[in-house]
């Protein structure tokens, strides 16, 4: 997984908590014969407010990882789907 600098400074230091908004996401799949079948995936994260930033973030899954994470995302969205409606995160 790799991280820009920008996300790593926006970070450094602070105090307070930020929240970051996937805005977009983008995958592939790939077999080679050095390292296997991977997926690809990159998304951005955005911040607002005063120290607003745009930043991709890549990540590259074997595909055993790839099909545990999207098992795991689809049970949590059908958990979060399941709860009453709360206020705050």
């Amino acid at each position: 997984m790799t991280f820009p600098s920008v996300l790593s400074s926006a970070l450094a230091g602070g105090t307070d908590a930020r929240m970051f908004n996937v805005t977009s996401t983008a995958a592939a799949a790939r077999n080679s014969l050095f390292i296997g079948a991977r997926v690809a995936l990159q998304f951005t994260l955005q911040s607002e407010g005063r120290d607003a930033i745009s930043v991709p973030v890549m990540l590259d899954l074997e595909a055993p990882a790839a099909r545990a994470l999207a098992q795991s995302l689809l049970e949590l969205a059908e958990q979060a789907e399941a709860l009453a409606p709360q206020v705050g995160w």
